[in-house]
């Protein structure tokens, strides 16, 4: 599966570009099937099998698209009194999930969410808090399976092997926002692994 090239989306929110992504992704996972392994492709036994993985994946598609829509605006009623502080400039980034140097780190909070991980330092202008944000690309696995159904060649019995494939969930630092007396000092977004 190629990466997507975000220079040729065109120029709309953040969270039209991860609706984007997500419908590229299926689709592609769709038209390939590369998702469902041989045997549910060539074994009608396994076709409910299929029909669900492919079910949980559209459900979950769309479970992360309207999740993304909501939630800016559930974390701007959670922190109000902070949002309505905000200079227009940066309410307007916080409106479409972005940061800029100088935010705080309710603004950072309200923009992004909740961070997967923070990570406590200190330097010579004093303590540094590091929010980090994970992203998750699918690795592909491939193996051998081999079918359930023994077969009987001159007395000897073997089973049929095939090609799999699956694909495994891994994680990887995706935004690192680095606040500095509680204010952004920087950030920075980082690739995801190249397929």
């Amino acid at each position: 599966m190629r990466p997507l090239d975000e220079r040729r989306l065109p120029d709309t929110t953040r969270l039209n570009q991860a609706a984007l992504r997500v419908a590229l992704r299926l689709q592609e996972a769709e038209s390939s099937l590369k998702l469902i392994p041989f045997y549910l492709r060539h074994d009608t036994r396994y076709a409910g099998a299929a029909v669900m993985k492919i079910s949980l994946l559209l459900l979950l598609g769309v479970s992360i698209v309207t999740g993304c829509a909501t939630s800016i605006t559930s974390r701007k009623e959670e922190r109000l009194s902070s949002y309505n502080a905000l200079p227009a400039e940066q309410r307007l980034a916080v409106d479409t999930g972005q940061i800029k140097v100088g935010m705080s780190e309710d603004a950072v909070y309200i923009a992004l969410g909740k961070p997967s991980q923070v990570v406590r330092g200190e330097s010579s202008a004093g303590p540094i808090n590091t929010w980090l944000y994970l992203g998750t690309y699918f690795d592909e696995y491939r193996g051998w399976g081999y079918y359930g159904n023994y077969h009987s060649y001159r007395g000897r019995s073997y089973t049929a092997p095939y090609m799999t494939y699956d694909y495994v969930p891994r994680n990887y630092v995706r935004t690192e926002v680095r606040f500095e007396q509680g204010v952004v000092k920087e950030w920075r977004t980082l690739p995801g692994p190249a397929y």
